[in-house]
């Protein structure tokens, strides 16, 4: 698990669950893309892992990253997923 964590005003309940959305931002038009957090979203997803984040108004926001412990966990569930079931 790989955690960042800040220090910082937090994030609204209501912002909370669209952080990982592409392109979703609060700030103004040219002062950002929205696609850090959906990157990290699909980098955890497509490496079999997760991604949280918590936050807390006036206290900072963490995000956490998942990851398998090894390739070969992750090549194990591969292998089985794609044999045919007869």
């Amino acid at each position: 698990m790989v955690a960042v964590s800040d220090n910082g005003l937090g994030i609204e309940p209501s912002v909370l669950s669209h952080v990982f959305e592409p392109f979703f931002t609060t700030k103004e038009v040219g002062k950002g893309s929205g696609l850090g957090l959906s990157q990290v979203y699909g980098f955890a997803t497509e490496s079999k892992g997760q991604v949280s984040i918590s936050s807390e108004r006036g206290r900072g926001t963490t995000v956490k990253l998942y990851l398998p412990r090894s390739i070969e966990a992750f090549w194990e569930t591969e292998k089985r997923s794609l044999i045919a079931k007869e």
